[in-house]
């Protein structure tokens, strides 16, 4: 994602429409973009594959909460971190649908109280 957003700024560099001394900045800012946008990418595809649009944007944005509040381990790449997340919503996502349905909102009441304790302690 780095080169093609280096691409991407420099082209705009070159025809004027950006400054040369925040090429640093913009470079950063559509790897961000670049990285959202894969990450949408992913999340489509596996609420597809699936079968779980629901469960995979409430994962998914519950994640994204917490990690905005709290922190959290850090990869040392931006590849390993899409990685690593694109994985554990395939997983948590394929789990949570493993689950016999009966079982899901017993669990969910136990879980959901010990995680908020966590977070917010």
């Amino acid at each position: 994602m780095h080169y093609i957003a280096l691409r991407c700024v420099s082209a705009l560099v070159e025809q004027g429409y950006l400054d040369k001394a925040r090429t640093e900045w913009y470079v950063y800012a559509i790897e961000r973009r670049l990285g959202y946008c894969l990450a949408g990418v992913w999340l489509i595809a596996v609420a597809f594959v699936l079968h779980a649009p629901l469960q995979t944007a409430l994962f998914f944005g519950s994640a994204v909460f917490l990690r905005a509040r709290t922190g959290g381990w850090h990869a040392k790449s931006v590849g390993a971190c899409q990685l690593l997340s694109m994985l554990t919503t395939l997983v948590v996502v394929w789990a949570v649908g493993a689950i016999p349905a009966p079982l899901r909102m017993p669990i969910s009441a136990v879980v959901l109280p010990v995680c908020i304790a966590i977070v917010w302690h």
